[in-house]
């Protein structure tokens, strides 16, 4: 392998300890003669720069403290340092990463949206349209990303959502524009410090950490005939609306309106709508009244990507109005690709803590829970790779892994709350019409493929969605991830985890 990348450069991000180190290790052997090490150190310490050399003395390794969570200092080092070091970039390897479950907006803004910045930035230094000679871009996802895993959720869904953007970006036509193909990486438990480290998991919730730490201490490894069951949990589906409250965030927009209607409809005692819109609120609410006369309805603004403002609206006013939440709807999402960090913010950071939020309240372990169902609206495209949707398609994968992670039966038989994720196909909504006009396009020139898309798929009405959640609300099984795309809607049967059969049998 020594000559196998004989004089090209790379970038590693988190390549100064931990698998990012190994990584430096074997390009250097494999013959790369730069590599540019970005870490959060003030300098590589002398005797790991001196442990690099040995595998290519003739190599230059070049060191660069960087928090890759800033965008502007992630592209000053990239733009100018990278291209003034190294001359060009042939190899980036996104490896920086944290196990943080006790803060999601990190753990998600330096596994996901970084990664994404980066790779993004590379992507554009990279591509032969603009004078790079392509190359290579390695994101490290994990095993995680591929299983749900219950004491690590908002870890899961960070790393499900770079296998979503990798796959999404990696695809022959953004190859053959750029000469730069993306691949992913998923290492199971790897001996590293932060590995270790995760033996000591936080969570921001008593009784979620609580859970936690019994999991971690008794869950047994699974062997391969447990790995072949499927992955949906059984559990007593029979629920009425009657009496209930929910909370239905996202609910002045398409989607949410019909949602609120069914759930209305359905005989929802108590409802409360919360979304960034403050004005069509009200008009909504008296909109959708007429589907249930007797309910209790409210509304009010909330913005989801603020932590604290979250909290007051559900915990500090609907929780106080209404005395208990049986069940919360988040349908609150953007699909505007230019702006990466706003888009994970609201679809992946503002669901996570929502989820994580109710969880606790609803929790029959909380004073005033008694259970309940959380819905978090997902998409097809958070299922399958979107060439022209690579950050939605990023942020719905992550939604996806981390409802999957949350829904494992020994929360639910402590909470007594079940977890269900609703992926939506193209559905007619003025969100979705903007992005088809090309207005929110990350690449323009996938206009003609989005276009091709919308042509050729079929679409299907807000109400069709509001249908299949109210049906997954009433019939559903915990851990359940449904389907409605075309107006129809069914339950997806979760295949074995075949990475995990795989591993067992070599």
């Amino acid at each position: 392998m020594a000559d196998l990348l004989q004089g090209q450069s790379a970038v590693i991000t988190g390549g100064a300890r931990g698998i990012g180190f190994g990584i430096a290790e074997e390009l250097l052997r494999s013959g790369v003669s730069k590599v540019l090490i970005l870490d959060l150190g003030e300098h590589l310490e002398e005797t790991k720069k001196m442990d690099l050399m040995t595998f290519n003395p003739k190599a230059r390794v070049f060191y660069s403290q960087c928090d890759i969570t800033d965008k502007q200092q992630l592209e000053k080092v990239l733009r100018k340092d990278a291209v003034q070091w190294l001359g060009s970039i042939d190899i980036v390897v996104n490896c920086a990463g944290v196990i943080d479950e006790f803060n999601p907006e990190r753990c998600i803004g330096t596994n996901l949206t970084a990664l994404i910045n980066c790779s993004m930035i590379a992507l554009d230094l990279m591509t032969k349209e603009k004078q790079g000679r392509g190359g290579t871009i390695v994101n490290i996802s994990s095993v995680a990303g591929l299983q749900g895993v219950p004491c690590l959720a908002v870890y899961c869904a960070s790393k499900s959502g770079v296998i979503g953007f990798t796959r999404s970006v990696g695809v022959e036509p953004v190859f053959q524009l750029t000469g730069v193909k993306m691949v992913a990486i998923c290492p199971g438990a790897t001996e590293t410090g932060m590995y270790h480290d995760s033996t000591e998991i936080e969570c921001s919730f008593p009784t979620l950490k609580t859970i936690i730490d019994e999991m971690v201490q008794t869950m047994p490894l699974q062997n391969q005939e447990e790995n072949n069951t499927c992955c949906i949990i059984s559990v007593d589906t029979n629920m009425t609306l009657e009496g209930k409250s929910a909370v239905v965030i996202g609910g002045a927009g398409g989607i949410g309106i019909e949602i609120c209607k069914k759930l209305l409809s359905s005989g929802l005692a108590k409802l409360a709508i919360l979304d960034v819109n403050e004005l069509p609120i009200e008009t909504i609410r008296d909109q959708i009244a007429a589907c249930n006369t007797t309910a209790q309805i409210v509304s009010m603004k909330c913005d989801i990507t603020n932590k604290s403002n979250l909290d007051d609206a559900i915990r500090g006013r609907v929780l106080a109005q209404f005395g208990y939440i049986d069940l919360l709807v988040n349908s609150a999402g953007t699909v505007d690709e230019r702006d990466p960090e706003r888009l994970l913010a609201i679809n992946v950071t503002g669901v996570v803590n929502s989820s994580l939020m109710a969880l606790e309240l609803m929790s029959k372990e909380y004073p005033g829970g008694r259970g309940g169902t959380i819905v978090n609206i997902s998409s097809i495209a958070g299922l399958e790779p979107t060439p022209f949707l690579c950050v939605y398609s990023a942020s719905k994968f992550a939604v996806t892994g981390f409802t999957r992670s949350i829904s494992n039966d020994l929360i639910y038989n402590r909470t007594g709350v079940k977890c269900i994720t609703i992926c939506p196909g193209i559905t007619d909504t003025t969100l979705l019409s903007k992005f088809f006009a090309g207005q929110d396009l990350l690449f323009p020139w996938m206009s003609s493929v989005a276009s091709s898309v919308k042509n050729n798929y079929p679409s299907q009405s807000p109400s069709d969605v509001g249908d299949c959640v109210a049906k997954a609300v009433l019939d559903g099984e915990n851990g359940s991830v449904w389907i409605v795309n075309g107006g129809s809607s069914y339950k997806m049967e979760i295949p074995a985890n075949q990475f995990v059969k795989q591993s067992s049998t070599n």
